[in-house]
């Protein structure tokens, strides 16, 4: 089952100024403005401190604290620096993805 076949009915997103369930530590991923919301306690590394479990699950491993960039961006294979030719006027992120 998916999280688009799921039986459960659809919940409501969260209107733009509501505090957002991590509060401060929000990262405005963009989960509480959908109805995925439903997942957030599963989903949401920032509630219960789930960061060091949710990488392990991801990435196969935790954060290397011998290593600043994990400190600061988290698990990682590798770095890159990369920047659009054209960016989009005040855009919120790059349009850059990687896998």
């Amino acid at each position: 089952m998916t999280l688009t076949d799921s039986p459960q009915r659809k919940a409501k997103a969260l209107k733009p100024s509501s505090i957002r369930p991590a509060k401060e530590l929000c990262s405005e991923c963009g989960l509480c403005d959908t109805y995925y919301i439903q997942y957030v306690k599963e989903a949401c590394a920032f509630l219960n401190q789930q960061i060091g479990e949710l990488e392990e699950q991801t990435h196969g491993r935790s954060r290397n604290l011998d290593n600043p960039d994990d400190w600061y961006f988290g698990v990682s294979q590798g770095m890159m620096a990369a920047r659009k030719t054209e960016p989009i006027e005040g855009a919120q992120w790059t349009g850059i993805v990687s896998a």
